[in-house]
């Protein structure tokens, strides 16, 4: 679902949770230092045209924001091939395995708030399915899970099961997921290698609405999207059947692409299903890139942040790939997402104060490309000294 991507090209309920004490309840990309105007963001409108035109893919979006304000956006592009209709800033773009931040932060909150601990293992969690679980992963923490440390694979694939969640209750489908995942011997024992793994997210997702007794998107709008304003965010396909009113999939290559009003299935939900505007999605990234202290308690932020160290250089926190890359001068934190039909891509510059997004509805590799060359030259043209 993901290739982190960004990392690799930078290189060339219950209750709800409390808040912490004090809360309130490929081308070539722009370059050139800009010249920084305090009012108004730039428009990046014409570069993204220019990328998105040689690329030959349906709409390109970006917005580069700091601990404040925007600093510049853009968009170009149609919301589908085919149809005039313009892309929107405004319109909500497929995020994909970008929403892994999002979980992690959910499970953060309820840490702080009591409801879970980062070391509650899944028998624990699960208890109803402890005694079908292979007896390695009984142990496997919350936080492994989300370090994808457990040593579950990459996807869950299993047919006829999957065939057999329809028209069941989200809970209970990730429930039915779970426990045919957790049957299996894991990859790895638990804790001592990285598996990037979609099914270790479900089960995280799991853990938290058993805790809870909500729905992972219930969790979702309380700890992030209500309090956060974030109203055009929500979950699944962006757009209706037959209407050009958001933004669609594109399927296949370009330029050869079939638009669908579709996503994978929702039960991947805590892994990849969260859609928002480039704005709102801007404004969930800003509370990671200060930390903000009124949403989590410092060591919190800390943890959720730290990454495990890989094998191949670099490493993976909660949410989100951890380089530390020269021309950035710090830490970055970055992750890019996709359901194949849609890709989005981010890099938080920690250190600088910087974040840039970028996104498309195109998931192909010339997509890919685009908005990953787009998130690594914005990066550099917004921390280049300025002339």
């Amino acid at each position: 679902m993901v290739v982190l991507a960004a990392l690799a090209c930078a290189r060339p309920s219950t209750s709800a949770a409390p808040a912490p004490p004090g809360a309130s309840k490929a081308t070539s990309a722009p370059t050139g230092a800009p010249a920084v105007d305090r009012q108004a963001p730039i428009d990046l409108s014409g570069d993204l045209e220019r990328l998105r035109d040689q690329a030959h893919i349906p709409a390109l979006a970006a917005i580069v924001l700091d601990a404040e304000r925007t600093l510049a956006h853009g968009i170009a592009g149609v919301r589908r091939l085919g149809d005039d209709t313009p892309a929107a800033l405004t319109d909500a773009f497929h995020l994909g395995s970008d929403t892994k931040a999002v979980t992690a932060y959910v499970a953060a909150r309820l840490v702080d708030g009591g409801t879970i601990t980062w070391a509650t293992t899944i028998a624990e969690a699960l208890p109803e399915l402890a005694k079908g679980m292979h007896a390695e992963l009984r142990k496997a923490t919350l936080e492994q899970l989300l370090l994808h440390r457990a040593g579950l694979p990459a996807d869950f694939q299993d047919a006829p099961l999957l065939e057999q969640l329809r028209d069941r209750p989200l809970v209970e489908q990730r429930t039915i997921v779970a426990r045919a995942v957790l049957a299996a011997k894991p990859k790895h024992r638990p804790g001592t290698a990285f598996e990037y793994s979609n099914a270790g997210y479900i089960v995280a997702g799991a853990m938290l609405e058993a805790r809870t007794g909500k729905p992972w998107e219930e969790l979702v709008g309380e700890h992030v999207l209500e309090p956060m304003a974030l109203r055009s965010c929500g979950f699944g396909p962006t757009a209706t059947m037959d209407r050009p009113d958001a933004v669609w999939a594109h399927a296949g290559e370009a330029p050869k692409y079939l638009a669908l009003a579709a996503d994978n299935p929702a039960y991947l939900g805590p892994a990849g299903t969260l859609h928002c505007s480039l704005p709102d999605w801007a404004g969930f990234v800003r509370t990671q890139l200060v930390r903000d202290p009124k949403l989590l308690f410092a060591d919190t932020w800390a943890r959720l942040q730290r990454p495990v160290r890989l094998d191949g250089g670099g490493g993976y926190a909660m949410g989100w790939a951890v380089a530390e890359l020269p021309w950035a001068k710090g830490v970055v934190l970055t992750h890019d997402g996709s359901n194949t039909m849609n890709y989005a891509s981010a890099m938080l510059l920690i250190d600088r104060g910087i974040a840039v997004l970028a996104v498309s509805n195109a998931g192909d590799a010339a997509a890919q490309r685009t908005v990953v060359t787009t998130v690594v030259g914005l990066a550099q043209r917004f921390t280049a000294p300025q002339r």
